[in-house]
Order: structure tokens, then C-alpha cells, then sequence
């Protein structure tokens, strides 16, 4: 949070209002110190002018004229007037012919001595009256220079305070509206450092700050998309990272499990051939554990296979090998060769619906398949019956495969499809086989993003299998 007094709205107010009192300062200062000579010497040139031209009126005219134009004059205004002959006689004011202006006469006439004092200004200047010339002495009355400081020092005074206040008011008002969109921008930028992104400035200027406030809601704009992406890409990333890891569990199990596996049937052919060789006890009938380990090593064939078969799981690429099949002739093939291997008395029954089409990788989807129903007449009760159903619907495609069975536990329903589980808890290779078939077929099915299920029902398993609509693309019309 930052102090008030560094906050720039309060430096750019105080740098305002700072200047606005000196520029007032500087226009007081200059007119206390100017204004009352300009103000005396343009009064004092307006009543000299009107005086000068007053005068220069009064030549020629007789002495009894220019004493009623004077006493006009004198009546109508505060300008005193003295008119002397050569002689030092008084012409005006008039008293008497031979009178002299000395100071007793002035006073007694309420004129007095004219000086020059600071309220006044005298001037004398001669004129000519009826061939006669006259010494003309004239007061023009004159506010004092101190007196206009005075009364201007009062006036300048109020003034500057009610100024100071209105500059105040005024700068403070200039400050927040320059400031205002710097601190609007300032304060969407810590936002965006939060990485908050719902704020956005206005763009009606169109001065720099107008352009400033449009880049920075490009910008955040542009960060937050692109944040987006990178979370999503994380997400990703931590995703594949979880699959990864989930798949090199997967692998190191099997591995471990597949060692495990191979230890018995290897240590049992060994031991046969050595007992054999050796021709101990009952070993010593070679032909009995011949064949014994010859089938021994057929079942150790077909697990190599199998571990064969998930191995191309991580090599194939879904998206290079995708291919156009059709369903029903393939479910139809596995189902004829599949029946074949097994006892006649098991009935099957088909429920095909013609020309399904799908697109997915042929290997893994075939392989998966041919398990699951080759599971289903394995396991199959004698004179029970497989039926294989195939179906399209609103949400799909539907496989179900059902076999007579007996029901599968519930624990053994949620381990059916981990590798070299069994069902059968003897692990006899004879009625559980290698243990990777359901195994082979999760693991495929997960590769394709198929949906499977396997559930026991009143007589039996059935297996279900969905597939999502085939996506057809339709040639453009020209």
C-alpha cells in the first residue's frame, strides 16, 4: 500500500498548486509594486490633458470671461486656480485689482498656498489675455502613491487567499484527472499480477493513455488465453505424466509377474529332463515326461505369444493405423473359429445385424475381441449355450457376449482383468489357461478408448461392449 504523501495524484497536486502560488505571487508582487504609478500617472495625464486643453481655450478671451469660466470650472471641480499678472496682481481668484497673492489673501479666500504634496500636482505655465501675458498656477488634486498601496495591499491580500483556495481546489481537480487513468492502470496492472484478468480499462481517450489502457487489455487478454493454454497443456502434461507412471507400474508388474510364471514351468522341464538323463525311479518311462514337458513348453509358447501380443500395444500408433472394418463379417469369422476348437455341445447363438462399420486399429480391437469371445466358449457350461449379440442404437454400437457359467465372485469381477489372475484359485493352466486373455483385452480396449463391461447374470457372464457412432465424413456440396 503506498503513503499518501508519495502517491502521485498528492506530488503532481502539491507541484500544481506550488506553481499556481508563485505565478500568483509573482502577478501580486508586480502589481503592489507598479500598479499605484500606473494609476497616479493615468490620472494625472487624463486631468492634465483636460486641463492643458481648458486653458489653451481661455486665450483670447476678455479678463471678466476668464474669471466666469474659472468659477465655472472651479465650482464643477477640485482643481484650484491662480492667475497673476506680470505685476504679481491677482486675476483669479478676484478680490481686488492691486491685491498680491500673498499667503493672508489666499487663506482668507480658502485657496491657500499651493505646494506640491503628495496628494496633488501643480504646474505653472503662462498665457496671454487680451495682449497681456499672466502667470497661470493650477493644483490638480491627485491620490496619493502610499494610499493606493495601502487600499491595494488590503485588496491584494483577500484576494490571494480566495485565489490560493480556487487554486487548490483547481489543481486538486487537474491532479486526480491526470492521475486518475495512471492509477486505474496501475491498479489493473496488480491485478493482472494476481493473475486476475476481469478487470478492463476504458478506451475512449485518444491521447497515449487511451493507447495505454487498449495495449494493456490486449496484453491481459493475450496472457490470460495463452495462461489458459498453459494450464491446460499442464493439465496435460501431469495427466500423461499419471498415465506414463500408471503404464510403467503396469509394465514392471507384468514383468515381475511374467519372471514368476516362467520360473515354474522352466524349473519343472529342467527337473523332468535331468531326472530323465539321469533315468531316476519313475523319469526312467522317457516317453511319459516327453510329451509331459513338450506340453509344458506348448504353454510356455503360448504365454510368450501373449506377452508378445501386449508388448504391440505400446508400438502401434491408433492414429497412422486406423482402419475401416466390418463389424458384422468380423464377429461372424471369430465366432465360426472359435467354435470349432470347442465341444459341440455347446449351442451358439447369433443375433447380427448386417454392415456395421467402424473405424479403430484392426489388430488390437481383433485381438481383444477374438479373447472375449473365445472366453465365452472356454468357460461354458457343458450343454450350455453363447450367444453373441450385435446391435446399432441411438448411443451406439453394442457387442454383448453371453456364456453359461457359474456367476464370478464379486472380488474376482473387480481382478478378472489383471494380469495371471485367475478365477480358478488352483492356477491350473488347463481350465484358467495363461491368465492374460481379459488382461490383453482391458489393456487393448484401454489403448482404443473402448467402453467395456463385465457382469454376471441369472444363468450366466455376459460381456458388453460399446462403441460410439461412426463418424462419417461427407463429401462438400460444390
Amino acid at each position: 500500500m503506498i503513503k499518501w504523501w508519495r502517491r502521485i495524484s498528492f506530488k503532481l497536486f502539491f507541484a500544481i498548486f506550488g506553481l499556481l502560488l508563485v505565478i500568483m505571487g509573482a502577478i501580486f508582487a508586480s502589481m503592489y509594486r507598479l500598479l499605484p504609478d500606473y494609476q497616479y500617472r493615468q490620472e494625472l495625464d487624463r486631468n492634465y490633458e483636460i486641463l492643458e486643453n481648458f486653458i489653451t481655450g481661455l486665450e483670447g478671451l476678455s479678463t471678466e470671461d476668464v474669471q466666469t469660466e474659472l468659477s465655472i470650472f472651479y465650482g464643477s471641480t477640485n482643481v484650484k486656480f491662480i492667475i497673476v499678472n506680470e505685476d504679481g496682481l491677482l486675476l483669479f481668484p478676484f478680490v481686488r485689482r492691486n491685491s498680491k497673492p500673498d499667503a493672508s489673501v489666499l487663506n482668507e479666500l480658502g485657496i491657500g498656498t499651493l505646494q506640491a504634496r503628495a496628494d496633488n500636482y501643480t504646474h505653472v505655465r503662462m498665457i496671454e489675455l487680451n495682449g497681456e501675458k499672466y502667470s497661470i498656477t493650477y493644483s490638480i488634486p491627485v491620490v496619493a502613491k502610499d494610499r493606493i498601496r495601502q487600499m491595494l495591499l488590503v485588496f491584494l491580500f483577500y484576494s490571494f487567499i480566495v485565489s490560493s483556495i480556487l487554486a487548490a481546489v483547481g489543481a486538486w481537480i487537474l491532479a486526480r484527472r491526470i492521475t486518475g487513468p495512471v492509477i486505474e492502470i496501475n491498479e489493473t496492472a496488480n491485478k493482472m499480477e494476481q493473475l486476475d484478468f476481469s478487470a478492463s480499462l476504458p478506451q475512449q481517450r485518444k491521447d497515449e493513455l487511451g493507447q495505454l489502457s487498449k495495449n494493456l487489455n490486449s496484453m491481459s487478454k493475450s496472457v490470460e488465453t495463452n495462461l489458459v493454454k498453459l494450464n491446460s497443456a499442464n493439465e496435460q502434461l501431469q495427466v500423461d505424466a499419471q498415465i506414463l507412471k500408471y503404464e510403467e507400474a503396469k509394465r514392471s508388474e507384468l514383468s515381475a509377474v511374467i519372471s514368476h510364471e516362467l520360473k515354474t514351468p522352466i524349473a519343472a522341464v529342467m527337473g523332468q529332463l535331468e531326472a530323465m538323463s539321469l533315468n531316476i525311479g519313475p523319469y526312467a518311462d522317457r516317453d511319459k515326461y516327453l510329451k509331459e514337458s513338450y506340453v509344458i513348453m506348448e504353454e510356455m509358447q503360448k504365454l510368450a505369444e501373449d506377452v508378445l501380443e501386449i508388448a504391440k500395444v505400446n508400438y502401434v500408433d491408433l492414429q497412422d493405423n486406423l482402419q475401416t472394418l466390418n463389424l458384422s463379417e468380423l464377429v461372424e469369422q471369430i465366432v465360426q473359429r472359435q467354435r470349432q476348437f470347442f465341444s459341440s455341445s455347446i449351442q451358439t447363438f447369433l443375433d447380427i445385424q448386417k454392415d456395421l462399420i467402424i473405424d479403430t486399429q484392426q489388430i488390437l480391437f481383433s485381438k481383444a475381441l477374438e479373447n472375449i469371445i473365445s472366453n465365452a466358449y472356454q468357460y461354458c457350461l457343458e450343454n450350455g449355450h453363447v450367444t453373441v449379440s450385435l446391435k446399432e442404437n441411438a448411443a451406439g454400437i453394442e457387442i454383448m457376449v453371453f456364456n453359461t457359467a457359474k456367476p464370478i465372485s464379486d472380488e474376482s469381477l473387480e481382478r478378472v482383468f489383471e494380469a495371471f489372475y485367475r478365477v480358478d484359485k488352483s492356477r491350473n493352466r488347463k481350465s484358467g489357461g495363461t491368465g492374460l486373455g481379459l488382461y490383453i483385452v482391458a489393456n487393448n480396449f484401454e489403448k482404443l478408448g473402448v467402453q467395456f463391461e463385465m457382469t454376471n447374470e441369472r444363468t450366466g457372464i455376459q460381456f458388453v461392449i460399446k462403441l460410439p457412432p461412426r463418424k462419417i465424413k461427407r463429401p462438400s456440396s460444390s
